[in-house]
């Protein structure tokens, strides 16, 4: 019986610069690996709570993950905005909801 929901796996070609704008770009916290630094890797913002793992699809001999859409909290959208639009490699685009 299923009892949670643990984490959503992404299979990449370039798994290390996603694992990159993801740590390093959107600042969303490393939390784990299950191999190294650039395949395997857990990120989130609560030890206990589901996350987003990266892997190298190569490794694995699968397909990359296709399209994917995330959705992520903010306190103040347009200052999160504006701070992702200087940080090199963000390309950020403006969707008024």
């Amino acid at each position: 019986m299923i009892t949670g929901y643990y984490c959503t796996n992404i299979f990449s070609e370039r798994a290390k610069e996603l694992i990159d704008f993801y740590r390093e770009v959107l600042e969303i916290p490393f939390i784990k690996t299950d191999v190294d630094e650039s395949n395997g890797v857990y990120l989130g913002f609560l030890e206990d709570a589901p996350t987003l793992c990266i892997w190298d699809c190569k490794v694995f001999d699968v397909q990359p993950t296709g399209h994917q859409s995330f959705v992520f909290q903010t306190d103040n959208l347009d200052v999160t905005m504006e701070g992702l639009k200087k940080k090199r490699g963000c390309p950020v685009r403006s969707h008024k909801v």
